[in-house]
């Protein structure tokens, strides 16, 4: 850091940061940069990227508030790893091959001991095909039972799921007034038994206090 300054006047000089690796609560980054420019009153960063999950996520322009630690940011997602992605869902028990971008939105709140979501997305690379492989697929089928699907056709859902070439993956979260959220997932693609190629088209909706469990999910705290 440097800075200088005549009498009471300072101007602190850019920030520029960098680290080879780094882990958070369970997500390791690498190659991260980032332009910090102090203000009077915040923490600027101008522009900050990170390599995760196999791909890359960037965010800009980035207000911090030293003495509340509050903020808000949006992430923007390229070429992620579906597979490594997935694995940070409670109740994800399987493999997937592919890659995901999109943008997340998020709130540090309570003096940095909280996150907090907004809406968020992200969606497979159109045109090319991903593998889907599910060991227990009672996350989905639990939910499927709860709106009434009966057991057969929860049953073809789950065998569906254990080996299937998906065209399409993608998750979108929406944020409700009363802090609950609704987690969407639709996969589209072809679950192939033998010499025998089934199209599939699903979208399945979890419902309730999303936010908590990814909180207690991430460990995250201050």
């Amino acid at each position: 850091p440097g800075a200088s300054g005549i009498a009471d006047h300072l101007d602190i000089a850019p920030i520029y940061l960098k680290a080879t690796s780094l882990e958070a609560d369970g997500f390791a980054l690498s190659d991260l940069t980032a332009a910090i420019r102090p203000t009077e009153k915040y923490l600027l960063v101008t522009e900050a990227t990170a390599g995760v999950c196999g791909g890359k996520v960037s965010l800009f322009s980035l207000f911090l508030d030293p003495a509340t630690l509050n903020t808000g940011f949006t992430l923007f997602v390229d070429d992620v790893d579906s597979g490594q992605v997935l694995s940070h869902f409670k109740g994800f028990r399987g493999e997937a091959s592919g890659k995901l971008h999109g943008k997340v939105r998020l709130f540090v709140r309570e003096g940095g001991k909280a996150l907090r979501l907004s809406d968020a997305f992200l969606y497979s690379t159109p045109g090319e095909t991903g593998k889907l492989k599910l060991r227990n697929a009672a996350a989905v089928t639990d939910s499927l039972a709860l709106a009434g699907l009966d057991e057969a056709a929860r049953n073809n859902v789950a065998d569906a799921l254990t080996d299937l070439d998906y065209s399409v993956l993608r998750l979108d979260l929406t944020r409700k007034r009363d802090r609950t959220a609704t987690l969407s997932t639709t996969v589209r693609g072809n679950a192939t038994r033998g010499k025998v190629s089934v199209p599939v088209d699903i979208t399945v909706n979890f419902n309730g206090e999303l936010e908590q469990l990814i909180n207690t999910g991430l460990g995250y705290s201050n």
